[in-house]
């Protein structure tokens, strides 16, 4: 059995400087978390998404439900 790689993607800035969370903005019908963890998938066994709270947590959960998303706040 081989050795499990794992990849964690924050996703949990403020976006500040765009004026919006980045995860949620879309491009060609994607948001930009769903591209990144299925591109991340392709060569990940386990990817975790690191929200900045439990709501922004929630919100990933819907959108990307293969990945682990989990909540830091700080």
């Amino acid at each position: 059995m081989g050795a499990l790689r794992s990849s964690v993607i924050l996703a949990g800035g403020a976006g500040r400087r765009i004026g919006s969370q980045k995860a949620f903005l879309e491009f060609f019908g994607v948001t930009m978390i769903e591209r990144t963890v299925e591109v991340v998938g392709e060569v990940a066994d386990e990817v975790v998404v690191v929200a900045r709270d439990d709501d922004q947590a929630e919100r990933l959960r819907k959108v990307v439900p293969g990945a682990r998303v989990v909540a830091h706040p700080c």
